[in-house]
């Protein structure tokens, strides 16, 4: 599950990698700032805490990783959450879709709705 007020690190496909060798490296770290689900493609974007430059241009394949979501609960390991694209990267800001269904918690009650907040 995405906790969406949980800081995030973006991790990208490793260039040279294959399926038996994954090499995911370290992309961006940041927060969620805006969230959009649409004909069950899911659209996070991302302020990052510096520049986004992306080391393997073949491959738009990154992961997402968050905080206490390791193996066990409540940890200070980093542990993957989500999977998907990028489809956007402008400076700080990137764009990532999730093409399947995905549990997103955090301010997404009646109230933070009535207020815009994403």
């Amino acid at each position: 599950m995405i906790r969406f007020n949980k800081p995030v690190r973006v991790l990208e496909w490793g260039q040279g990698t294959n399926t038996q060798n994954q090499i995911w490296t370290p992309l961006a770290e940041g927060r969620f700032v805006k969230r959009v689900a649409k004909d069950g493609v899911t659209t996070l974007t991302v302020q990052t805490n510096s520049a986004v430059s992306k080391k393997n241009e073949e491959s738009m394949a990154v992961k997402l990783a968050q905080v206490g979501e390791g193996v066990t609960a409540n940890s200070e390991r980093w542990g993957e959450v989500a999977s998907g694209n990028i489809k956007n990267i402008e400076g700080n800001t990137l764009v990532i879709e999730i093409p399947y269904a995905t549990k997103i918690s955090g301010a997404a009650g009646l109230i933070a709705r009535f207020f815009g907040l994403p």
